[in-house]
């Protein structure tokens, strides 16, 4: 018994200090590449592409307003569209838009997806189909730009990357910070992405659903949203999807140019990864079981065991903490975090199960429950 503890033991250690190491490496490499380059600064304005930009909206009408209002301000030094698809809203989502006159705005009202079809996806999917841009840029409705100048600073970012998608780390701000902090630092601690391009597998790739990027010829080419359109997760899945057909998405530091007001409090938050947690976790009972009793020996069994494991965690945190700019008072509350991350994937598991999870007044599903083990 004694070896055992001592061999789970160890490997926590490397695992745990391992993850520290990486959120190191990342923070420093998504620090730097956020530093205006010489190749950033000698692409001439005229050079920056033609530019579609697509925004899903379901009950949207507290966010859509800030939203439109910072992109139909920018300074962009090109020609861009911006497309919004109301995806069935029960609220005044429809009358907010409908207020908006600019040309720029290309307005369409859907009476909800079709049968196999995630809202979201299905939103994005109609969205892209007149859109002819040298670039095409994806925003959740609850995402706002800094400043006016935002957009041409995240597209000359990503023209300088050489890739062909790219996906962003933004600010988080509004409310259930303790939850969002938590997957935050899951996605810098747990996932290279300073190896940019070269990034080993499949099951490491992904885009940041709040925000990423793609170069027009490719998404036409691989038409991601189509392969995508049941799934709960479609964000993770578009990237692997795209790093098998070629294309591996590259991590971008967009904190200076997009926040994001995703949850107004803990409650909201809770919904929300309720809906994405299970599909996080394999979208599996099997998967769900395997990936929480890691979750629970790294973060609950392990620092029991060896109590210096509590400071690799907790120094993780602080890490990632301050990269994303969140108040100390979440960082000094992270083991809180820890505990709602665990609780929140048993959550997530049950409601799936059951088929109870709910979002934005809709049944989801992760797409592989009935698949069993």
């Amino acid at each position: 018994m004694s070896s055992f503890v001592s061999i789970a033991t160890g490997t926590s250690w490397v695992i745990l200090v391992a993850m520290l190491v990486n959120a190191l490496a990342n923070v420093v490499w998504l620090r730097v590449s956020a530093r205006p380059s010489r190749a950033g600064m000698s692409v001439p304005s005229e050079a920056l592409p033609d530019l579609d930009i697509f925004i899903p909206a379901r009950n949207e009408e507290q966010n859509l307003g800030r939203l439109l209002r910072s992109l139909l301000g920018q300074e962009y030094p090109g020609s861009f569209r911006v497309h919004v698809h109301d995806d069935a809203s029960e609220d005044g989502t429809w009358d907010v838009l409908s207020s908006v006159c600019d040309s720029r705005l290309n307005l369409q009202r859907g009476t909800g997806p079709p049968p196999g079809w995630m809202g979201k996806v299905h939103a994005l999917y109609r969205l892209t189909r007149s859109a002819k841009g040298a670039c095409y840029l994806f925003l959740d409705a609850d995402t706002e730009l800094t400043d006016r100048e935002s957009l041409q600073r995240l597209i000359r970012r990503f023209s300088t990357t050489g890739g062909v998608v790219g996906t962003g780390v933004t600010r988080l701000c509004g409310g259930g910070l303790l939850l969002g902090s938590h997957i935050g630092g899951v996605i810098l601690s747990a996932i290279p992405w300073w190896l940019g391009r070269w990034l080993p597998a499949s099951s490491m790739a992904g885009v940041n659903g709040q925000c990423w990027l793609i170069d027009g010829d490719a998404y036409r080419r691989t038409e991601p949203h189509l392969h995508v359109k049941g799934e709960v997760l479609e964000d993770i899945h578009i990237g692997r999807y795209l790093y098998r057909s070629g294309y591996t998405p590259v991590m971008l530091n967009a904190q200076g140019e997009v926040r994001v007001h995703m949850y107004r409090n803990l409650r909201e938050a809770w919904l929300g990864f309720q809906k994405n947690a299970y599909a996080i976790s394999g979208g599996t009972p099997l998967r769900a079981v395997v990936i929480f009793a890691i979750y629970a020996g790294l973060v609950f069994a392990a620092p029991a065991l060896a109590p210096g494991l509590l400071g690799v965690l907790l120094a993780t945190r602080l890490v990632t903490d301050r990269f994303l700019g969140l108040p100390v008072w979440v960082t000094f509350l992270a083991p809180v975090s820890y505990v709602l991350g665990g609780l929140i994937q048993i959550s997530s598991a049950r409601a799936h199960w059951k088929g109870t999870a709910v979002w934005k007044g809709r049944l989801v599903a992760a797409s592989t429950v009935k698949q069993g083990l």
